[in-house]
């Protein structure tokens, strides 16, 4: 599978959602409306278990809702299970990751001109 490295940040969330929780095989990212810088990340990550989870924190109390992908082309399924487009910005998109009507923002950096995102 592909190796990538990316800074990610955090930019919004649906209403119904307080808090979301991404780990990228190892790799924390929680957002909560807070503040955000980049976050570097890499693929695969640190645990070498290929796995990814998505979790969405209700506001409303109820069970956390999750996404998972797994496997060496996870993080590329995430991103085509998402919404994932090209900004005026060279080499910076935006990306929706959701499931069940939540759904949170990020926007992503390619590291390098030959980046993987723009294949088809």
């Amino acid at each position: 599978g592909p190796v990538m490295n990316f800074p990610l940040e955090p930019k919004d969330l649906s209403p119904n959602v307080a808090r979301v929780t991404l780990n990228l095989d190892g790799q924390n990212l929680v957002y909560y409306n807070n503040a955000t810088r980049p976050q570097p990340m890499t693929w695969p990550g640190k645990d070498g278990t290929g796995v990814i989870s998505l979790a969405f924190q209700p506001v409303d109390g109820s069970p956390e809702v999750m996404l998972n992908e797994a496997g060496s082309w996870a993080w590329l399924r995430m991103l085509r299970g998402g919404r994932f487009n090209a900004t005026k910005l060279t080499d910076v998109y935006s990306l929706r990751l959701g499931t069940k009507g939540m759904w949170a923002d990020f926007e992503l950096k390619a590291a390098s001109v030959e980046n993987p995102y723009t294949l088809e």
